[in-house]
């Protein structure tokens, strides 16, 4: 069998999903936007364009998302098998939910007799060459929104508004919290791709992709996986020193800076002297302090500073922050070029009825009666005259959405993204 990545063509049948769209890669998977599958015939094609359409411009909402039923197949890489299988095992784990924990489809949807035995799927199809290619997939409940990292590009020159800023890591930590605690792993791999907003107003974080994830018990003796600048000293040393909880806090430190501190720095390996208030007035000393002893070299002297992602919470919870924005306050920093798509789909639908209505020929019958009577010869040339040629006639069809994840928290007839 070949070990190429497959490529899954939208539309295409995979066990009971339909493919929607192509997500791009994830962390050692490729992701694809599913829904459950069923014959739609013509129409089938026009809403999945339509549905990406909507991912693609975040028009779909958390609700919407549930009621459509709409997952995300991952597919493993050639190389990402292992952590495939781990990422599975670690979400099938009766405890695993949360509300800001991803979750499998299967979980969120179990009216939906999902026909994976243990959560687990293989696909298999044949190249153009004839060659057999094979991989293994785990199905996710599909998160709608932006990434973090969405977020941040909406604001290149200046630190998110305080108190989003605060509800979003203060989040991520309790997602942590469930992980370290609960589960016994390390997410190893906290980054902005990886947290999924459901809204900003009022924030909702989903911490995704658990596939560089490490088990405190039974940790890999394989390559360390994960975002470099995200990534503690210690596990990048060589060799890397044992996984601990210190790894994320050590994330959420640098969280703290791409969030609140200098947006000059968000593409920069972020140093313990680094201080946020430098570049943010706004931030109180209590955050450069946190922000400070997470980011320290020495993870025993970190985790003696902050002991667990539960205190990490706490502290941030202690924080008083600024009234938070408006929903409508974020959006206007959004780009605007789904507002002007949607502006001159309007106007296009607009100047093409109000034409129709334009060249539509009056009635015969509105004619005055008695013209025709007093005045034949006159009634004769008006008639030639104000009879106007047919419109020609048009079938009018109207128109009806990355870590590496997401998170992350998120695939034949067409082939086009």
């Amino acid at each position: 069998m070949s070990t190429d990545l497959l490529q899954l063509r939208n539309g295409a049948c995979v066990d009971q999903f339909e493919i929607v769209a192509d997500l791009g890669r994830g962390g050692q998977g490729q992701l694809y936007l599913v829904r459950p599958w069923r014959k739609r015939g013509v129409s089938g094609f026009w809403s999945r364009w339509w549905l990406r359409l909507r991912a693609r411009r975040r028009w779909i909402s958390p609700q919407q998302a549930v009621a459509e039923q709409l997952g995300v197949l991952k597919l493993a890489q050639p190389d990402g098998r292992s952590n495939l299988l781990n990422e599975r095992e670690y979400l099938a784990n009766d405890r695993a939910g949360h509300p800001h924990l991803v979750t499998l489809y299967e979980r969120r949807f179990p009216e939906a007799n999902v026909a994976m035995p243990g959560f687990l799927g293989r696909v298999t199809q044949q190249n153009a060459a004839g060659a057999v290619q094979s991989t293994l997939y785990i199905a996710l409940a599909y998160e709608p929104g932006g990434s973090l990292a969405d977020l941040l590009d909406r604001f290149p020159s200046r630190p998110l508004p305080f108190a989003t800023a605060v509800a979003v890591l203060t989040q991520v930590a309790e997602a942590l919290v469930h992980l370290h605690e609960t589960l016994g792993i390390v997410h190893h791999d906290v980054c902005p791709e990886n947290i999924v907003l459901r809204s900003t107003d009022p924030p909702h974080a989903v911490l995704v992709d658990l596939a560089a994830a490490e088990s405190l018990l039974l940790p890999r003796q394989v390559s360390v996986y994960g975002h470099d600048r995200y990534l503690p000293p210690e596990r990048l040393a060589d060799p890397p020193a044992p996984v601990s909880i210190a790894v994320d806090l050590y994330a959420l430190g640098v969280l703290l800076h791409d969030v609140l501190g200098d947006p000059a720095l968000r593409s920069q390996p972020i140093e313990q002297h680094h201080k946020l208030s430098a570049a943010n007035p706004a931030v109180p000393p209590e955050l450069d302090w946190l922000a400070s002893q997470a980011l320290d070299p020495d993870p025993e002297a970190r985790l003696a500073a902050i002991p667990s992602a539960a205190a990490f919470a706490a502290r941030l919870r202690a924080v008083t922050p600024a009234p938070a924005p408006t929903g409508s306050a974020l959006r206007r920093m959004k780009p605007r070029a789904s507002l002007i798509f949607t502006a001159l789909l309007i106007g296009i639908l607009a100047l093409t009825t109000l034409g129709v209505r334009t060249f539509v020929p009056e009635p015969a019958a509105t004619l005055p009666p008695t013209i025709t009577a007093v005045l034949p010869t006159m009634s004769r040339a008006q008639t030639d005259s104000a009879t106007p040629t047919p419109a020609p006639t048009s079938t009018h069809i109207p128109a009806v959405k990355r870590s590496n994840q997401a998170s992350d928290g998120l695939i034949g007839t067409e082939a086009e993204q």
